[in-house]
């Protein structure tokens, strides 16, 4: 006959082995490592709580110390040393998961070396989905801010995918077990039932975060602010985006940092990206502040604030500040001065108003052997070779161009002052071009000297008459 409370039995067996090591359901510290092996059977299914940011670290340490072995891993994020160490060890044999972040080329490793059998690599939402359907763990290692002595649970503003694990669980028969920085006599808030709970470990600190919302803005590649003004110009404006929700990489943290000066620029403001649904990221700040942003969550505005503070008592960031007000007020001034870019290699003289430059910038792309022509400056710029100040009426230089050819970089200028003086360049700002040349072709390089500035005015006139027709 069949029997339908298998499962249910195999629960209370569990909850009877894992008692003797807790008071209540409050687990002895001590004896993590005992109780996990109690209640943990050879070729369980385990989810191991790590999401997008916390991670149930205490009961991580603790099971890679216990002995159940071949355990089929079931967890969002493979992000702790600890998680991969089950597999070393040979306690977990499975795995099916999302994310990897800091582990990824480890995991990559011991995939290869057949260390870890794959299940699948899956969405976020599809692991979630599956949790309830044929993915169901046997045990939940999860982590909250606090819980009372009946073990309702207290998560605080970083909830996520929780909830979702602990009822997949509880439901299914499962144990959910619970790291908890503090027992109290309430929590301020049931987020979850005591009842879908039946342990809690006080690991008596905070559980660890991963600060994967975190991009230092100075590691922002020129490629992807190149591609973040795309994104701007191409997609967002076009259509209109409002509502959105970004991922946590460099390229989403370019296209914030960039919308309260080249966006501002454009006129979006109040046009795009006005509506957020996200963990806030470092990099939104700018756009906080110069008003860019309508809503965010309520669950993220403690985050928001804590990042703000800590932004306000670095000294770098007002100045920094400054700077983002001062673009998103002046975009006409904003385009005048533009900042020197990265990489500007005089490549050669090719005659005494013409020298030959290679750019790359990533707001104005690459021209590995641009001819630069001299003329007088006709506004107010920055030069980009020195960063120096150009003032109308300077003799400069500028990317040539004409009726039917206009280069991304046609309003970028260097000073004529600015240029070396002498024969010989040094490698670190001049690459010569003749170098690349075969060894047949002769080739002399001549010493860059103050352009004719009679010439350059007739240049520079010559440009106006073009432009006029």
């Amino acid at each position: 006959m069949k029997q339908w409370d298998v499962q249910s039995k195999e629960r209370r067996r569990r909850i009877a082995a894992g008692s003797s090591f807790a008071s209540g359901k409050a687990v002895d510290t001590n004896r993590l490592a005992e109780f996990l092996g109690a209640v943990i059977r050879p070729g369980d299914r385990v989810c191991l709580e790590g999401n997008n940011q916390k991670r149930a670290d205490v009961l991580a340490r603790a099971l890679a110390d216990a002995d159940p072995h071949d355990l089929h891993m079931v967890q969002s994020g493979v992000v702790l040393p600890e998680h991969l160490d089950l597999f070393e060890k040979g306690i977990a044999k499975k795995l099916d998961f999302s994310y990897s972040g800091p582990q990824a080329a480890r995991i990559a490793r011991m995939l290869f070396s057949g260390k870890i059998e794959l299940g699948a690599i899956h969405t976020y939402l599809e692991l979630f989905a599956r949790y309830f359907v044929d993915l169901t763990p046997q045990v939940a290692l999860i982590t909250a801010v606090s819980a009372d002595r009946d073990g309702n649970l207290y998560t605080g503003p970083n909830t996520e995918d929780t909830p979702t694990v602990v009822e997949a669980t509880s439901f299914g028969n499962g144990i959910v077990i619970a790291q908890v920085g503090e027992i109290v006599d309430k929590v301020p808030r049931v987020d979850i039932p005591g009842d879908q709970v039946h342990f809690f470990v006080n690991s008596g600190k905070p559980f660890y975060v991963e600060p994967l919302f975190t991009r230092d803005p100075a590691a922002i590649t020129g490629t992807q602010i190149l591609t973040a003004m795309l994104a701007i110009k191409g997609l967002y404006m076009p259509y209109g985006v409002r509502r959105l929700n970004h991922g946590i990489g460099f390229n989403t943290a370019a296209i914030e940092l960039l919308l309260p000066t080249y966006g501002e620029k454009l006129g979006l403001r109040g046009k795009i990206c006005t509506h957020r649904a996200l963990n806030p990221h470092p990099t939104l700040i700018p756009a906080i502040e110069t008003g860019w942003v309508t809503s965010m969550p309520d669950t993220c505005s403690n985050e928001t604030n804590s990042i703000k503070h800590r932004s306000q008592d670095r000294s770098s960031d007002h100045s920094l500040r400054a700077s983002w007000q001062s673009a998103a007020s002046s975009p006409d001034e904003d385009v005048g001065l533009l900042p020197k870019p990265s990489c500007v290699p005089i490549l050669e003289r090719l005659s005494q108003t013409t020298i030959a430059v290679s750019w790359c910038d990533a707001t104005a792309g690459h021209y590995g052997d641009q001819i630069w022509t001299a003329g007088i400056a006709d506004r107010r710029a920055l030069c980009a070779l020195t960063g120096a100040y150009i003032h109308r009426g300077d003799a400069v230089y500028r990317p040539r161009r004409s009726r039917t050819q206009l280069p991304a970089n046609f309003d970028r200028m260097i000073l004529a002052s600015a240029l070396p003086q002498r024969e010989s360049v040094p490698a670190t700002d001049t690459v010569v071009r003749a170098s690349t040349r075969p060894a047949s072709h002769k080739h002399h390089v001549t010493p860059i000297q103050q352009p004719d500035v009679p010439a350059a005015r007739k240049n520079t006139e010559a440009i106006q008459r073009l432009q006029r027709t």
